[in-house]
């Protein structure tokens, strides 16, 4: 195998294993900074990824390249592991391949190799599979006999809506100017009520029907997280072109082109 090629499916492997170290930071402790790095590296990996399905041609070349990616992935899970964790990384691990067969028919299909095109092609499929196993292993993790809202996220939402609601209107529907200790006990009994309300419905569904209603949170996210998808993918093509750019410009890759026969119908 060609070093070349080694490299660009190393890069890919190693950005997915660094990928999973920061993603599992934030399921096991909650950190929002790690899936703050763990997003930003799940952009450049499809990036690398797309790179890498310009240019491996085999089915079982790119197979053992998606297993690998998966397998770091979930090692940074290790302790954790549940037959939902495995069942999603699966399913992930079969969604990359068929965009990889996707992707290759359509570049096979280019006269001229477009980057942009392919966005729908291959890098959205990509990023719902993406989304799918980032989405599975943090609720794979979620025991659903003690299933529950975390306070600080009810209350990081509250704060967001009050910040772009912003105080005038505030001030309105509650008849009086505000100040910051005002808007600070406003935003508390909120917070207070919201988590209340949550509770109570939560507490309300029985125990065996609860792994019903993991699944259905899971993809109630999965359905809302995926119609902001189209906002991504133009900055993943974007530093899809500046790799591809820099490699030519190295030598490291190049463009050729190639005579083929085209059919028609004829009578």
């Amino acid at each position: 195998m060609d070093y070349r090629m080694t490299a660009i499916g190393t890069l890919g492997v190693f950005t997915s294993a660094i990928m999973g170290y920061f993603f599992a930071s934030f399921t096991l402790v909650n950190d929002y900074r790690a899936l703050t790095v763990a997003c930003i590296l799940a952009l450049v990996y499809l990036a690398l990824v797309t790179l890498r399905m310009l240019v491996v041609e085999k089915p079982w070349h790119c197979g053992a390249l998606i297993v690998l990616d998966l397998g770091l992935f979930s090692v940074s899970f290790n302790g954790h592991f549940s037959p939902w964790l495995v069942i999603g990384v699966m399913i992930a691990g079969i969604w990359l391949f068929a965009a990889w067969r996707k992707g290759r028919y359509e570049v096979d299909n280019m006269v001229k190799i477009r980057l942009r095109e392919l966005g729908n092609g291959f890098i959205r499929p990509s990023l719902h599979a993406l989304l799918f196993l980032l989405i599975a292993s943090y609720v794979s993790l979620v025991n659903p006999q003690t299933i529950g809202i975390p306070r600080t996220l009810v209350a990081e939402s509250v704060r967001n809506v009050m910040a772009g609601v912003g105080q005038k209107f505030i001030g309105k529907m509650t008849n009086g100017p505000q100040t910051p200790e005002t808007s600070a006990g406003l935003e508390e009994r909120a917070v207070a009520v919201i988590y209340a309300g949550l509770d109570r419905v939560i507490s309300a569904v029985p125990e065996e029907a609860r792994v019903g209603l993991l699944v259905g949170i899971g993809i109630v996210v999965f359905l809302l997280v995926n119609t902001m998808t189209g906002f991504v993918i133009p900055p993943i093509v974007f530093f899809l072109w500046m790799i591809v750019g820099l490699l030519l410009r190295i030598n490291f890759i190049t463009i050729r082109t190639e005579k083929v026969d085209k059919e028609i119908v004829s009578v």
